[in-house]
């Protein structure tokens, strides 16, 4: 008896699918585990949430002082960049594990809500950066007439 195998244009195509997604998931693993950019800025975990009259950021920032955090808040985003530095030591001679980056880094939350910048406020509490954007006050919606008017004709 003789076997015929048919060649069909969708057997490679979907060889190479799953070669390509299966390529991009090691690299997005490896991406958002080392948390670095193409620029060599690394970036710390963060956390955003809100509440009935903030918005809260928490950075994990540990090993680094409140000095070193530079904080900038613009309309619509809330940018932190800074540098940690590399604690010294001497060289070891056999590297096991390296999981701490080091240099510098940078966040870039958007703001989504209507916020007062000026009550916004930081702490820097063992090694977590906890900035707090209290929501602005909703303006009272008051009933306002708009006129209608004709073109003036020349």
């Amino acid at each position: 008896m003789r076997v015929r195998f048919y060649y069909t244009p969708v057997r490679p195509v979907a060889g190479l699918q799953r070669y390509l997604e299966h390529t991009l998931q090691n690299w997005w693993d490896w991406h958002s585990s080392n948390q670095r950019t193409v620029h060599g800025v690394w970036t710390p975990p963060t956390d955003v949430y809100e509440t009935a009259t903030s918005l809260v950021v928490k950075i994990e920032l540990a090993g680094t002082t409140e000095d070193k955090v530079d904080i900038t808040l613009h309309p619509d985003l809330l940018l932190v960049t800074g540098r940690r530095e590399d604690q010294k030591t001497a060289p070891p001679t056999v590297i096991h594990q390296m999981d701490v980056w080091y240099g510098d880094y940078q966040v870039q939350v958007p703001i989504p809500v209507s916020i007062n910048p000026d009550k916004a406020s930081a702490e820097y509490i063992n090694g977590m950066v906890i900035i707090t954007l209290p929501k602005a006050e909703p303006e009272e919606q008051v009933p306002r007439k708009v006129t209608v008017s004709a073109p003036k004709s020349e």
